[in-house]
């Protein structure tokens, strides 16, 4: 046998040896029991279920984050000072993550360096999964049970009705509710970007209700999840043919969930939520208003994935003391 032929067969070996371990590795997953609440359309709403912040002053800010793709020590670095940047920049209330935090087989790993990175900014933060955190040895409901333990995480794992990470978090202004941030855990299944499932349309509904008796009237509010709805193509359609884009540009093709479930008429008719922002898509920043709903792409914030380099960073959310929102991208 020829030296080349012999050195062509042992990185062959080493290849389908090192592709072999990782599947025997992911083969074996770790998992962990679902931690949430038994959930009826008709139950009575408990505020408790979800998180409260007081406003310290006239503003409340969200700096959120996403697709961070922790999945390699060297990009993992530049993804960490994009976080540092983004939060000594902003000085925010709370954090959100927008999904995607890992996509690698080690995926506990990735989460484990993610929540000692995040608790040690000491500022709550609140996460929700995207379609790649789960796809790798540890199940999400193990990757929950890791947020869960974090001591600045606010995660909830919400109701038991798939998934993991539908929950809500409250801002008032001295006793009034002002402002409502819905979170709503995002899947993929066969390849394909899954929709809000029909009991998390009901799960929505009934939070929104619920918070429109405890605050007496509408409190207005934000949906954040990781897939963009198919509305979002139209949306920026009909606002680039009429020059009304309010910031941000298209440049991939959105890939959303398929097929259309109804949660963007859900919340029209219910008249709560009016904003949503996504990530998933790197390169899409864009924000444009339809139907009274301004639906909103944050900022791309990770290395260890696709994107411009220049187009990497985040977006700052901050509430005001009525209720109203302005919104900033922000980059690296």
């Amino acid at each position: 046998m020829s030296p080349i032929l012999l050195g062509v067969l042992i990185v062959l070996g080493t290849i389908i040896l090192a592709v072999s371990s990782v599947l025997m590795y992911i083969a074996f997953p770790l998992s962990a029991s679902p931690q949430g609440y038994d959930f009826d359309k008709d139950m009575a709403f408990d505020v408790s279920l979800g998180e409260v912040f007081d406003m310290q002053g006239e503003e409340f800010k969200i700096l959120m984050l996403t697709d961070q793709h922790y999945n390699s020590v060297i990009l993992d670095n530049k993804t960490d000072k994009l976080a540092d940047k983004m939060v000594e920049q902003t000085n925010p209330d709370m954090i959100v993550l927008l999904g995607d935090q890992a996509f690698t087989p080690f995926n506990q790993n990735a989460y484990k360096h993610l929540i000692a990175k995040m608790d040690s900014y000491k500022i709550p933060w609140a996460p929700i999964f995207g379609n790649h955190d789960a796809q790798g040895k540890a199940q999400k409901e193990y990757l929950a049970d890791l947020l869960l333990k974090s001591k600045y995480c606010i995660f909830r794992y919400g109701p038991n009705i798939g998934g993991a990470g539908n929950y809500f978090v409250n801002i008032k202004n001295g006793s009034d509710f002002v402002h409502t941030i819905y979170l709503v855990d995002s899947r993929e299944k066969n390849g394909g970007y899954q929709p809000p499932t029909e009991e998390q349309l009901k799960w929505y509904e009934w939070a929104v209700n619920g918070m429109t008796a405890l605050g007496g009237g509408l409190v207005p509010s934000t949906l954040m999840l990781h897939i963009p709805l198919p509305e979002y193509v139209v949306a920026y359609e009909e606002a680039k043919a009429s020059n009304t884009v309010l910031y941000g540009e298209k440049r991939e093709r959105e890939c959303p969930s398929d097929p259309n479930v109804g949660m963007f008429e859900l919340m029209k008719s219910l008249g709560s939520t009016k904003g949503m922002f996504c990530g998933h898509d790197h390169t899409n920043d864009y924000s444009v208003m339809y139907q009274g709903i301004r639906l909103s792409y944050s900022v791309s914030s990770g290395f260890g994935t696709y994107g411009n380099k220049d187009i990497k960073g985040g977006t700052l959310l901050t509430i005001l003391t009525d209720g109203t929102t302005t919104q900033q991208p922000l980059y690296f």
